[in-house]
């Protein structure tokens, strides 16, 4: 960025408000991008699942200067790879037009470090469907030319890994992954930590400067667990073995 080399280590954004009751709240994304930043992270990734961010969220990752990677509304999941249907989004030409909608709204934002066309789509010829994979890299090259955009975040044949069908013109990686947890020192020995049991033991041969996606496992605070209803209102006392309902 402006000539600096920048080592990225982000998150994946995930509809954190699913019924959009704080669309509007600058102070609610400022708080939850701060919480990204406090984690370590500098990026964020807006998954292709769910829905472009409003500017409120850029207004915040512009001021706590996080990148951002926002990606068009497709996914895998329901354009074909491994569910739904190769013709959606059905609509191509209203599709377009909520693209440009989007392009031209946050294209000022310098917190934007580049577009995706998607998650997971795959493959070329089919997803996405040649009018909006063309429409959309005609809106980029019209509308905001001089920023980064690819297609996919993932390719590499049906389940990934497939080299033979890897395009670094239309995806990021080969594949993404792994889900769980891993031992600490995986991250030091391995080039893709993790990933190297899913290819016989051996991930010399992957080559992904950037992977878009790796899961873990994580666990709520007490207090959310609380409020969501799904444990009772105690914790146990690990000297006494007696419960202690001293949180409220």
């Amino acid at each position: 960025i402006n000539h600096i080399p920048i080592f990225l280590q982000g998150g994946n954004w995930i509809a954190t408000d699913a019924m959009l009751q704080y669309s509007t709240s600058y102070e609610r994304y400022y708080d939850e991008v701060c919480l990204h930043r406090e984690a370590g992270l500098n990026f964020i990734r807006i998954w292709g699942g769910g829905i472009a961010e409003r500017p409120e969220f850029y207004n915040a990752a512009d001021e706590l200067g996080m990148l951002v990677m926002q990606e068009f509304w497709m996914t895998g999941d329901n354009n074909g790879r491994w569910g739904g249907s190769y013709d959606t989004p059905y609509d191509a030409d209203l599709y377009l037009r909520q693209a440009e909608d989007t392009i031209l709204m946050l294209r000022r934002h310098p917190s934007l470090l580049f577009w995706c066309g998607g998650n997971e789509l795959w493959p070329r010829n089919k997803s996405p469907r040649t009018p909006i994979q063309l429409g959309l890299q005609k809106l980029m090259g019209k509308l905001d030319y001089d920023r980064f955009f690819i297609l996919s975040s993932m390719d590499g044949g049906h389940w990934g890994l497939n080299y033979s069908d890897h395009d670094d013109d239309f995806a990021l990686a080969v594949k993404d992954g792994p889900y769980g947890l891993l031992d600490p020192l995986t991250f030091f020995r391995e080039n893709n930590p993790g990933l190297q049991q899913q290819q016989n033991g051996s991930s010399s041969i992957f080559n992904i400067s950037f992977q878009p996606e790796v899961g873990s496992s994580s666990m709520p605070q007490y207090e959310s667990l609380l409020r969501m209803g799904l444990v009772q209102n105690a914790i146990m006392n690990d000297d006494d073995n007696k419960t202690n309902n001293a949180l409220p």
